[in-house]
């Protein structure tokens, strides 16, 4: 086994690791839609476009990283 493959299955694990959590953060994130939806009113709408717009570029971000190191771990070896 080269260094290489070694690395290779590493960052595969590492990317089995990542889809476990990206799954767990989509969970949290629709329980915090629900609250930050309920609101009191006071001008909140601002508040909660933000934050969604921040959750949906963490959530791509992380299925990014997920996609790197699933199915193209090469190009993150290379880079190293």
């Amino acid at each position: 086994m080269s260094p290489r493959s070694f690395f290779i299955i590493v960052s595969k694990i590492a990317g089995l690791f990542l889809l476990k959590e990206s799954i767990y953060l989509l969970l949290q994130l629709a329980s915090s839609f629900s609250f930050l939806a309920a609101g009191d009113g006071f001008n909140e709408t601002k508040g909660f476009d933000i934050v969604f717009v921040l959750y949906i570029i963490l959530t791509v971000a992380l299925l990014f990283l997920v996609y790197l190191f699933i199915f193209r771990p090469g190009h993150i070896i290379n880079l190293f």
